[in-house]
């Protein structure tokens, strides 16, 4: 599969003095001309061995290919410091094999899977050229045993990886407080997760429940660190910690009070200790939060519903912030028509107009408070026909 997009994204931005009032302004002008180009290539293979044994195995490359061409300029003048070309190559080759097994009441799924990662990062003024090639290994094993008919146990260990993002990388780019930036790092690693659960799942009468337990360990964990430059200029980037251990429990619970209404919540709890360094200084967190969400489903008639969500996150202090609790909703309704040819959904985004992240940096010498605001409610509109098909069933490719 091959795969491309281009993006112009131009702003122009007014900066003005509030305190102490100033009428002096800056015009900040910028231009960011981005483009990625992705070629997959997979083959899998799934090998019956006996009644509820099989083998699977599969290769894949992912090769990309991305770009950012930043032109900045400040009341016409030229910020050659912001003003470069980004470029970014990557290159992973993968292959896996797994075995999954079930006899009775007993199962497993026992996997392997080995990525090489070839990555080049450099930028057209040739201020760095960084060049990154690693092998690593990611087991995964699965552990089930059913207790009853309503109630299995679940055993589970994995290694997994998480690569920065491009905005992660780019020194430059998304300009728009020449006072208070945030810069990538092009130096950066991917984090790695060794993650340990042990689940239940239990269904009684109109319940379902399923309490999961866990323990996470990753190491050179992405955080941002924010430094003072000069007074008043302050600049956010991203590191690699050290590590960073996290146990908490998950529960998902399932109720259906009547045949046309269900509740489902899901929360989240957790403890996390975080410890590393960056640039000679040393970074200690440690706390706990929560983060909740709550669905209603009812089902008016067979061919009618409407669905609320209700999210939240609570605060949490990190390695030098503090962000504060977050609260949104969501609303949705839908109807079919025409014996499933045509469906109409009706979505209200941000409910409450409340989806605001508030993140608060305090130090001797200066204090910063960041808000980033989704868009404000909206009410979008789908209307969906269907040909040759019926609702739920996927979409045909051709020969398929």
């Amino acid at each position: 599969m091959y795969d491309f997009w281009n993006d112009d994204e131009n702003q122009v931005i007014s900066e003005r003095k509030t305190y102490p009032l100033s009428e002096q302004q800056g015009e900040l002008v910028t231009r960011d001309i981005e483009s990625s180009k992705d070629i997959y290539v997979q083959s899998n293979l799934v090998l019956p061995i006996s009644k509820g044994k099989k083998l699977e195995a599969g290769v894949r490359a992912d090769l990309r290919a991305l770009r950012s061409d930043y032109r900045s300029a400040l009341d016409s003048k030229l910020l050659d410091q912001y003003t470069n070309k980004l470029y970014y190559n990557e290159n992973i080759y993968s292959a896996y094999i797994q075995l999954g097994d079930q006899q009775g009441k007993f199962s497993y799924l026992l996997g392997l899977r080995s990525e090489l990662t070839d990555i080049r990062i450099f930028d057209r003024k040739e201020t760095f050229d960084n060049r990154k090639n690693y092998l690593n290994p990611f087991p995964t094993l699965h552990i089930g045993y059913l207790i009853d008919s309503n109630v299995s146990v679940q055993l589970s260990y994995s290694r997994r990886i998480n690569r920065p993002q491009f905005s992660q990388l780019n020194t430059f780019g998304g300009l728009s407080d020449t006072r208070n930036l945030t810069i990538g790092n092009p130096d950066l690693d991917p984090m790695y997760a060794d993650s340990y659960e042990i689940g239940i799942l239990s269904k009684t009468g109109k319940w379902t429940l399923s309490p999961t337990l866990y323990y996470k360990h990753s190491t050179q964990n992405i955080e941002y660190a924010l430094k003072e430059t000069q007074p008043g200029y302050l600049i956010r980037m991203p590191f690699n910690l050290d590590n960073e251990d996290r146990m908490g429990i998950e529960l998902a619970v399932q109720y259906i009070p009547f045949k046309w209404w269900r509740l489902m919540l899901d929360a989240n709890y957790f403890g996390f200790r975080q410890k590393g360094d960056f640039e000679n200084k040393i970074y200690r967190a440690s706390g706990q939060t929560w983060l909740t969400r709550l669905t209603s489903k009812v089902n008016i008639t067979k061919v009618a519903a409407v669905d609320l969500g209700l999210d939240y996150q609570s605060g949490v202090k990190g390695i030098q912030t503090y962000t504060k609790p977050v609260f949104s909703g969501k609303l949705g309704a839908g109807r079919d028509f025409r014996g499933d040819k045509f469906s109409l959904n009706l979505t209200v985004t941000n409910l409450f107009n409340s989806k605001v992240r508030t993140q608060i940096t305090q130090t001797d010498t200066y204090y910063v408070q960041n808000r980033q605001y989704w868009p404000q409610r909206q009410i979008i509109a789908t209307l969906t026909y269907r040909f040759n098909r019926k609702k739920g069933e996927g979409d045909r490719l051709p020969g398929s």
